[in-house]
Formats: structure tokens, sequence, C-alpha cells
């Protein structure tokens, strides 16, 4: 019998130990890897985040908030940035989206939408640019809670 993962590729154990485990069960074992590029999730408060970095803004957030230096904020808000639709020979086209990481307001109801990012890839810078055009608002990329601090103590100044 030939074990394979769910992939197709043929599944050989490496030790003795594995021999009695199918394929998809040591897959399975994987799905739990790291990140392609470091990001570590967390888990606070039930809510599992995908960067250690979201979550220490979560918290910074939660005493701001506390403390009422801000009037609330919202996690994971998304927005459409192109519609879904058929191309010329109509093969259909997923619609292109970004989910917000933040939204908060401000306590003179200014607006701020914030990404936490460790690393900015290409396919986010286009898709930054593509929100700023789609819905004329800048979008804060934070990479440490001190830029969250100052962006949020300085009203939002910092594009």
């Amino acid at each position: 019998m030939v074990n394979r993962y769910t992939n197709g590729k043929i599944y050989k154990p490496k030790n003795k130990d594995n021999l009695n485990e199918t394929a998809t069960e040591i897959q399975n074992k994987h799905n739990g890897r790291k990140h392609k590029y470091g990001a570590k999730s967390t888990t606070v408060d039930d809510i599992r985040f995908d960067s250690k970095l979201e979550a220490k803004c979560y918290n910074v957030l939660k005493q701001m908030e506390r403390a009422s230096l801000i009037k609330g904020f919202k996690m994971q808000i998304p927005y459409e940035l192109q519609p879904k639709y058929k191309n010329a020979i109509g093969k259909k086209i997923r619609a292109i989206k970004y989910v917000s990481d933040f939204v908060v307001e401000l306590n003179n109801s200014d607006i701020l939408i914030i990404d936490s990012k460790g690393l900015v890839l290409p396919d986010f810078k286009q898709k930054k640019k593509m929100f700023e055009y789609k819905y004329n608002e800048i979008l804060h990329i934070v990479k440490s809670t001190s830029e969250l601090h100052n962006l949020i103590l300085g009203g939002g100044r910092n594009g």
C-alpha cells in the first residue's frame, strides 16, 4: 500500500515510530509550522493574532482606550479593493480584498486605519495603494508599539 499526502506526494516514514501514522496525520502535525516570514501567532483574551506585534498593538490600544486616550477601536475590518467580475472569456475572477488590523477612533472623532507589519512585502504595498486610491484614506503601517503610540498621540499626522 502506498501512503500519500493530500497533495499527492508519497510519504516515507523516517523512523520506526512513524510507521503506524498515516500521511495525513503527519501532515496535520505540521499544520502548526512556522510562518514563512517568522511571524508567530499569539493568543490574547481568547483572540488569535497573526503576529506578536499585532497582539502587542491590541494590548496598547486596550490600555489607551481604558485611559481615555482614544474613543475606541475595532479589529479585522474588511474592505473590498476590487469587486469580482468575469473576464473576456467568461472566467470568474475573485474580488481583491484587504482586512485592516485595527480601525481606531480618536477623541476628536478622526479615524485611523492601522496595519501592524514587521515586514512590508510588495503585494501589501500594492494593496495599500489600491486602498488609499479607492477609500481616499491613509493606511498607516506600524512596525512597533512605539510607532503606534506616536501615531495616535500625534493625531495620525505621520503617514
